[in-house]
């Protein structure tokens, strides 16, 4: 199966989207990445400028689009993705036919975004099961629990 995998990297360390992929491509699965935070323009920046920040925002979000059209996955996998707007998935959904799943972690920072995001996605994960419940409160019924594992050959007992 082809899998688009969008999630932050790290060059310094292992990411949870590198452990994804990891045990992705150990079931047979082909990933392809693209990291959600590729900004062009430095955030100490961005973040002074409403311009500059909803220009790069907006390009970012365009390249996800471009590399769904050319590797025509059969899963977006995101991992988070709060740079990402929900008309991107809807259009990615639309134009492409993947099934799109997010596994949003990282709570409470950035539950604000988990909250748009979710509707637009067939399948949403979350780390923690008081964020389900207030996903359900508000009627996002597509949201479900899905805690963090271990991937056995890194998190293992060292002598």
């Amino acid at each position: 199966m082809k899998i688009l995998l969008c999630a932050s990297s790290n060059p310094r360390f292992i990411e949870l989207g590198g452990y994804v992929e990891r045990a992705l491509n150990a079931l047979g699965h082909r990933c392809e990445n693209f990291d959600f935070r590729q900004f062009i323009v430095p955030s100490v920046i961005r973040y002074r400028s409403h311009f500059l920040n909803k220009w790069d925002l907006n390009r970012l979000n365009r390249s996800l689009i471009k590399k769904a059209a050319v590797y025509r996955p059969d899963i977006l996998f995101v991992i988070q993705g709060q740079t990402l707007f929900p008309e991107t998935i809807s259009t990615i959904k639309r134009r492409f036919g993947p099934m799109a799943i997010n596994w949003f972690q990282d709570f409470p920072k950035d539950f604000e975004a988990s909250l748009k995001l979710a509707p637009t996605f067939d399948h949403f994960f979350m780390s923690d099961s008081y964020a389900v419940q207030c996903h359900l409160n508000i009627g996002n019924r597509n949201v479900k629990w899905l805690p963090f594992a271990c991937d056995p050959q890194i998190h293992c007992p060292l002598n």
